[in-house]
């Protein structure tokens, strides 16, 4: 019997907001909820107002951008982190297999999986027609709210605790907190959105309908690649930034390429030229293997397609 793609989704179940995928992606309404703040009954809701409209789902792959650690044979998500840590409080203690099963009965779906966004990016990735097959060991970099991490190792996607915690590698020591942690001058406090944001406002990139916010990072872009110099530096700012965390991973971890996806992988040229310029200065990687390293992007990236995929795949089997 073959079992079709249609009875798969994927769901990207982001800090702020959520993308399901079956055909295409598309934006899952949360009603102006924080999902990585909320507790299990907010989000089940969200996912159900979702999933409802849809007949003959029999798999659900459900990403979360949050630390999943061992336990007892299976993952659980780390409670002393802050990202869906309330899920840790309900009976099932955030143990992925008790969760996936409740929230299967609850969202009348048969089989539901829980991944990190990670792996699921790095499935993505994985079956992506441009990435080429030659590449055996890849690290995907999605740049989006946060930054997370996933990778491809012996040609496989890494599925596994802990790379979830990839932004939070310290760059700075002395640098600004991150909000509600025990640390300061991590990767995402360095590069993520808050950091874009304040980072926009001080070079004087402001949102024309409001001079309070900063301007969207793909209108930045579309100023860059008309060439507006403000612009075009903003990138480099960020690429510096940027460059400095994947340096620290991939100069212990031995990768032929490097992937950068993400909402905002979709700059493309004006941020990839800062990127790999800065990678192969020779300061942050050894000048003779930086020119080693393949560095692509693929701004159609989508965790949510992996999400689907990983279901699929563990459904069919």
């Amino acid at each position: 019997m073959t079992i079709s793609m249609d009875t798969a989704v994927g769901i990207d179940l982001g800090g702020t907001n959520a993308k399901m995928y079956i055909h295409d992606e598309k934006i899952i309404d949360t009603e102006g909820n924080v999902l990585s703040h909320s507790d299990e009954t907010i989000i089940l809701e969200i996912l159900n107002n979702a999933l409802s409209p849809l007949t003959n789902i029999k798999t659900a792959g459900i990403a979360l951008p949050c630390t999943m650690v061992p336990h007892a044979g299976d993952r659980k998500i780390l409670n002393t982190v802050l990202k869906f840590s309330a899920l840790t409080k309900e009976k099932h203690n955030g143990i992925l297999n008790q969760m996936a099963k409740k929230w299967g009965e609850k969202l009348n779906i048969e089989n539901v999986l829980i991944l990190n966004d990670g792996e699921a990016a790095a499935i993505d990735v994985y079956f992506n027609p441009n990435i080429p097959k030659k590449y055996k060991n890849i690290m995907v970099v999605t740049l989006g709210t946060s930054i997370g991490v996933g990778f491809i190792f012996g040609g496989q996607p890494y599925i596994g605790p802990y790379p979830s915690r990839a932004s939070h590698i310290i760059l700075d020591p002395e640098g600004d907190w991150c909000l509600n942690e025990n640390h300061r001058g991590c990767w995402k406090t360095l590069a993520g959105i808050d950091f874009r944001k304040k980072l926009a406002l001080n070079m004087g990139l402001k949102n024309p309908k409001d001079e309070n916010l900063a301007m969207d990072t793909r209108e930045i872009a579309d100023l860059a690649e008309k060439g507006f110099k403000k612009a075009k530096l903003y990138f480099k700012y960020y690429a510096e930034n940027v460059a400095r965390g994947i340096a620290t991973i991939i100069s212990a971890v031995p990768v032929e390429c490097v992937v950068i996806a993400g909402g905002v992988a979709n700059a493309g040229d004006v941020l990839m030229e800062p990127l790999k310029e800065r990678l192969q200065q020779g300061d942050l990687l050894d000048p003779d293997l930086a020119p080693l390293i393949e560095f692509i992007n693929v701004p159609d990236f989508s965790v949510a397609h992996g999400a689907q995929i990983y279901a699929f795949n563990k459904l069919v089997k």
